[in-house]
């Protein structure tokens, strides 16, 4: 399908779609700005070769742990460096992201999980008044049973089950 724009060619309405990956622009802006600041924070100045070490070490942690090209990994965390640095890892070993709103209820949150097919929930505990952990255990009940040394099957988010 073409459409026609005023003095200029026709051309498709799908534009074909550019080779160059997040984790492609990453590695070259990286390279050519290391010291560059990436991050202004209340702590301090946090230049893109910080966050591209960090990056890289919860990226070479989502691959220890079976994630990769594919996986689909949700994200409930506030803005900042930690969900920079998540996003950035998720891109670096191809994962698919599913962005969770720190604004969620608990019924929107367990809405989310049922439907995303999460295999993979990147969760940041609490920022100011958001209490996420609390909010995710309200959601998923079956999570105040966990003892950290299986892996955790709740019932009430099945796409999100990850047998042993």
């Amino acid at each position: 399908m073409t459409a026609e724009r005023a003095g200029s060619r026709p051309h498709t309405l799908v534009e074909p779609v550019d080779e160059e990956s997040v984790a492609r622009w990453w590695r070259e802006l990286v390279k050519r700005h290391p010291q560059a600041v990436a991050l202004r924070t209340l702590e301090g100045d946090i230049a893109l070769a910080e966050l591209d070490r960090r990056s890289a070490k919860l990226a070479q942690a989502l691959l220890l742990c079976g994630h990769g090209k594919g996986s689909r990994i949700a994200m409930l965390m506030a803005n900042g460096p930690d969900w920079i640095i998540a996003w950035i890892a998720t891109q670096r070993i191809g994962a698919l992201c599913i962005f969770l709103s720190s604004f969620f209820a608990e019924s929107e949150l367990l809405h989310a999980l049922r439907h995303s097919d999460a295999q993979l929930l990147l969760l940041e505990p609490s920022y100011l008044h958001h209490d996420y952990a609390a909010r995710l255990e309200a959601a998923l009940p079956d999570l105040a049973a966990c003892d950290n040394t299986a892996p955790l099957l709740p019932a009430d988010a099945p796409y999100g089950r990850r047998s042993p």
